[in-house]
């Protein structure tokens, strides 16, 4: 799990990519130099789950955490 601030940062414009939605937050998906990664944002952060898992074991992971962790970010952003 990697959060970090944004930069002017964000994900693409709707209909582009691989992008699913769990309890409200959009994951994105991709896979990267052999690993798995879901991503989210927030007004503020970005958020990445990082794995070797398989694709469906990561994006598990990240749907049950992202809102949570949403959640937490989105109160330090006020």
């Amino acid at each position: 799990m990697i959060l970090t601030r944004k930069q002017g940062e964000s994900y693409p414009a709707e209909g582009s990519g691989k992008a699913i939605e769990s309890f409200g937050v959009k994951l994105h998906q991709a896979q990267l130099d052999g690993f798995q990664v879901a991503g989210f944002e927030t007004s503020q952060h970005l958020g990445f789950f990082i794995s070797g898992l398989g694709a469906q074991e990561n994006l598990a992971v990240a749907t049950k955490l992202a809102p949570t962790l949403r959640d937490a970010l989105t109160k330090v952003e006020i």
